[in-house]
């Protein structure tokens, strides 16, 4: 059985993370994602809820969509909403990325990319021990295996 110093996430409960205080950059990009993402999500959801408007005024919507018309309506708006938040979680991941020195990078890369992938071989930052650490990767999702790798390099834009 493993002690909590051997625990590979540090002196934190088994399974959870090392606490950590988040710096006023990190909190600026975060609290700019959360705008964003919410930005995007709200007019989705009304356009969302405007079409549905329009195919139950038509005559086009079978009986019980006209009957339970504001549960379509309040469905519509929640699943496009969070499909519109959601749709900005690659840039804001991109934005803590480019973050300089910070601990919510170093969390989010020790989370994700210095885990083992089902074959057993190590996916993500790959370092060599004699290799100077970088703060700079870039990282491109890859739906098909369901991993990120990251390579040495800046994030787009240059």
């Amino acid at each position: 059985k493993m002690s909590e110093k051997d625990s590979p996430r540090g002196s934190g409960q088994r399974g959870q993370p090392t606490p950590f205080t988040l710096t006023e950059e990190e909190k600026s990009v975060l609290l700019e994602c959360r705008r964003n993402s919410i930005a995007r999500g709200i007019p989705l959801g009304i356009v969302t809820v405007i079409a549905v408007r329009f195919f139950i005024r038509s005559g086009m919507a079978p009986f019980h969509v006209q009957r339970w018309s504001l549960f379509y309506y309040t469905g519509g708006f929640l699943l496009s909403f969070m499909a519109g938040v959601g749709s900005y979680r690659e840039k804001c991941f991109q934005k803590i990325m480019a973050l300089e020195n910070s601990t919510l990078k170093q969390q989010v890369i020790d989370r994700f990319y210095s885990q083992q992938s089902p074959s057993g071989q190590q996916v993500g930052l790959e370092k060599d021990i004699d290799e100077e650490p970088s703060s700079e990767y870039m990282c491109v999702p890859d739906t098909t295996t369901r991993t990120t790798p990251c390579t040495q390099g800046h994030l787009g834009g240059g």
